[in-house]
């Protein structure tokens, strides 16, 4: 079902060139790169993208326009503070600057520090960061500036290595925990040397900084690869914000933040928010509207806080689709770099090249944000039979590379044979090349696990970035797997003579493998799984919600740091006999699900 969005017909390449013009003739320096998708923003555009977020049009007179002014691309040693303020302008559809407008900064990469963050734009228009000290690790910082209702602006600058050598952070931080308790992953630091050379044998000291608790081992010394950790970090009694340092001779502390939780269980206050046949995943765009794939081919756009919520067709059905059985159009994701590059991804089923197979397709999304073109596919060749068992599931992890989860297609020999793509967990770079770093298993170069039955979600832990899977099991149970690089699951359905074993009597993962986090004792039809994070959680902040399709509910759960089982009792939550398919915690701090045929939005209260 489709409902029409109205949309402004505003040409954004006239609005920047406007924009430019303006600010020559007023005298402003205008970085080279505010005609950039990244740095140029208008309120009838809330992904730079020609799609209203409300119905009225925009008038004069009011905050509309934003874009970069200056502080863009700059470069200083880490731990400094760069050179150049970060400036921006707002004017409004007229290209009149709006002075009062409050401006917010905020670090989205490299862990640096801001003086007086939220700046008023001043009679010119322009709002100017006072301070961006670089965070401690060489490489991209970067920080956004934000104006309620308009899209942010980006600006980079690249940490140059200290001589002194660098400590950074290596694990443990931002992590959510019950209070009085020891978190789930043991704060841990990395030394090396002004040539990137690990340091060993040096002391490094961590203290509670803020919120109480305590340090099990607060002294610890540098190994060979230049780490040092503690035991544990148990919290205090406090809830909120809570800080470790860590310092060592030389180079500047190191603060580690964790948030603590509480004991109570929230009510979670589910809402039907529109129907969507056959919807399979879902990903939000950095405005705020919800791409939703549908295993029938269909791609729509979902304005989840319109009242009513509507709809918009961005993609019909692909003339090469394949949707028998579980095949179809499954996995979506957006590109983490969607405002530079407009990039949507989806994994499929297509008889393009004669033979069926899975495959990843990269789409643009047209700049009046109405409708998705295909790209190129970045990866083909994944295994399919029948439509059986593709898996589908498809995700960026924290690095910026894409995962994908594949199934065995209920072929014997698919999960174990490494030199095909079914089975596995796969990890690539947007433009489909293997990820630099998987670890070489002697076939091909994209998998990075293999030994898997089904994968039907993939999500990734705050705090040390470790990737969990969830997958259909057979008869006897379904997993929760921390994915190992180079690892094997251990699922091989080969009954010795070429036939297929994988229901009653199969065993997932058999010693020697890697075992699961989680299994329950029957199958259930695992399906997809998200992290959950926010107060207003409670005792589920940093808790996996995973869901099931067989089961019809949803278990939160904590697993383990080294991923060997779970720290607690799973709690089992949604329970409202729907059929669970995907799940994703929205920018909005609310956990959203595709469940039976329609979009959920459920609210902690």
């Amino acid at each position: 079902m489709s409902f029409p969005v109205q949309t402004l017909g505003y040409d954004r390449r006239l609005l920047t060139s406007l924009a430019l013009l303006v600010a020559a003739a007023s005298g402003l320096q205008c970085d080279d790169s505010s005609a950039d998708d990244e740095s140029f923003s208008g309120s009838e555009t809330d992904d730079n993208s020609g799609q209203t977020p409300d119905t009225e049009p925009v008038m004069s007179g009011s905050p509309t326009l934003t874009f970069m002014v200056g502080g863009n691309g700059q470069s200083a040693p880490v731990d400094t503070e760069v050179a150049e303020p970060l400036q921006l302008r707002v004017t409004d559809i007229d290209q009149v600057p709006f002075a009062g407008v409050d401006v917010t900064f905020s670090v989205s990469m490299g862990r640096g520090v801001l003086t007086n963050p939220v700046q008023q734009t001043d009679a010119a228009g322009i709002a100017a960061l006072e301070g961006w000290v670089l965070g401690p690790t060489p490489g991209m910082n970067r920080v956004v500036g934000e104006v309620a209702g308009l899209a942010p602006i980006t600006f980079e600058a690249t940490g140059l290595a200290d001589e002194r050598g660098s400590f950074t952070i290596a694990a443990g931080d931002r992590q959510n925990g019950r209070v009085s308790q020891a978190l789930a992953i043991a704060p841990e630091v990395l030394l090396l040397d002004g040539d990137g050379e690990p340091v060993e044998g040096q002391v490094v000291v961590f203290e509670v900084r803020a919120g109480g608790g305590e340090v099990e081992g607060g002294e610890s010394m540098t190994d060979s690869e230049g780490r040092a950790g503690i035991d544990a970090w148990i919290l205090g009694e406090g809830l909120g914000s809570q800080e470790l340092t860590a310092r060592t001779e030389g180079l500047p502390d190191l603060v580690f933040q964790a948030t603590a939780v509480s004991d109570e269980e929230p009510t979670l206050q589910p809402t039907s928010l529109i129907e969507i046949t056959n919807a399979w995943d879902m990903d939000f765009l950095p405005n705020g509207r919800l791409l939703v794939s549908s295993k029938s081919g269909e791609i729509v756009a979902v304005d989840v806080d319109a009242s009513p919520v509507t709809s918009e067709t961005l993609l019909s059905r692909p003339d090469d689709l394949d949707d028998r059985s579980q095949s179809g159009m499954l996995g979506l994701a957006v590109d983490p770099e969607f405002e530079t590059n407009r990039y949507v991804y989806v994994f499929m089923s297509s008889n393009r090249d004669g033979d069926v197979d899975n495959r990843v397709r990269r789409f643009v999304l047209s700049e009046g944000g109405q409708s998705l073109s295909e790209d190129r596919d970045i990866l083909t060749g994944i295994s399919w039979s029948n439509g059986a068992h593709s898996g589908g599931r498809i995700e960026f992890g924290p690095s910026g590379f894409l995962w994908i989860g594949t199934g065995d297609n209920r072929q014997a020999t698919v999960p174990q044979n490494v030199d095909v793509m079914g089975g596995k967990i796969l990890r690539i770079t947007r433009d489909g090349d293997p990820a630099p770093g998987n670890v070489d298993q002697g076939g091909r170069p994209e998998i990075f696990f293999r030994g898997v039955r089904n994968v039907q979600g993939l999500a990734f832990r705050r705090g040390d970035d470790v990737p969990f899977t969830c997958e259909h099991g057979p008869n006897e149970n379904d997993e929760v797997t921390f994915l190992v690089n180079g690892g094997d699951g251990g699922w091989d359905p080969n009954d010795g003579e070429g036939g297929y074993n994988g229901y009653t009597g199969a065993v997932m993962s058999p010693p020697g493998s890697v075992q699961p986090a989680f299994a329950t004792e029957e199958s259930m039809g695992m399906c997809d799984c998200t992290f959950v994070y926010g107060n207003e959680w409670l005792a589920y902040d940093g808790a996996l919600v995973v869901g099931f399709l067989g089961a019809r509910y949803a278990l939160a759960m904590r697993p383990t740091v080294d991923g060997a089982g779970i720290s607690e009792t799973p709690t089992r939550v949604l329970d409202d006999d729907e059929r669970l398919r995907a799940m994703l915690q929205g920018p909005d701090g609310a956990l959203y699900v595709i469940a039976g045929s329609a979009l959920w939005r459920v609210e902690p209260q």
